[in-house]
């Protein structure tokens, strides 16, 4: 697990967990705001040259193309779920990009959000991505990294020693 703490300006603050795992990785954030914050959070950005399959829903988003997949889901409800496509050679690898991303706005106050972010990069012709892709948003990855949120108070994660942190979301 790694954490960070950053102070983005005078009266904004972020802490962030990243719970590490394949092809999922959760990131918790605790964010402290003096002010109305929108906030946009994003999955991997990912090639697109032609065809892409995507994927939706109040709670996230996924892509898929010839390059791989891509996907990131809300983990406490509150943010929805879109699809970006940044402009045009924004990309080192590639010259247009699509990239699943999560987005709110923040009143003042303190605020947690947790995410699961998939990528995997392609591993055949798109077709057959297209039987995986639809199944990304229905996995729960919390399950597998063994992170678990308890009523909206706590968050525990269990280590791969079976070490157990617990985080107070209030």
């Amino acid at each position: 697990m790694y954490r960070s703490k950053r102070v983005l300006c005078a009266n904004v603050e972020v802490q962030t967990w990243v719970v590490a795992g394949l092809p999922w990785h959760i990131r918790i954030h605790r964010v402290e705001t003096g002010r109305l914050l929108d906030t946009a959070e994003g999955g991997f950005a990912l090639g697109q040259e032609n065809e892409m399959i995507s994927k939706i829903e109040a709670s996230g988003a996924m892509a898929s193309t010839a390059w791989g997949t891509s996907g990131i889901k809300d983990l406490l409800g509150c943010r929805k779920g879109e699809l970006v496509w940044p402009n045009a050679n924004t990309n080192l690898l590639h010259p247009r990009t699509v990239l699943p991303m999560l987005t709110t706005t923040l009143e003042p106050g303190i605020h947690w959000l947790a995410s699961a972010v998939y990528g995997c990069p392609s591993e055949g012709a798109l077709d057959i991505q297209a039987d995986q892709a639809g199944e990304v948003l229905k996995h729960s990855p919390e399950q597998d990294l063994k992170v678990k949120f308890s009523e909206g108070t706590t968050l525990t994660i269990v280590t791969h020693s079976g070490r157990e942190i617990v985080l107070n979301l209030q």
